[in-house]
């Protein structure tokens, strides 16, 4: 949990499909280093998670992209479909 809060976007590869832990928040303060050694690693992105990132970078760009009237589409598909991928069983 206190790698997931101090996350950034940063620390999403998504070319190798990793998300490297670099940081920990911890007592109200944000650290550049984890409890032991070990703790800056490279963490593999599943499938479920690496299309999750791709649907929210993509719903993101057409936000800036599209008319203000429908930029609220591509969130609202990729919410639903999201929901649905999560829903599935993991293998």
């Amino acid at each position: 949990p206190e790698e997931a809060f101090a996350a950034d976007w940063r620390d999403v590869d998504l070319p190798r499909r990793v998300f490297r832990v670099r940081r920990a928040f911890a007592k109200g303060r944000l650290k550049d280093y984890g409890k032991t050694a070990g703790s800056r690693r490279a963490v593999p992105l599943r499938a479920k998670q690496l299309a999750s990132v791709m649907m929210i970078l993509g719903a993101a760009w057409s936000w800036w992209l599209l008319p203000p009237r429908v930029q609220w589409v591509p969130a609202a598909f990729c919410a639903c479909v999201a929901a649905w991928l999560w829903s599935l069983p993991s293998r």
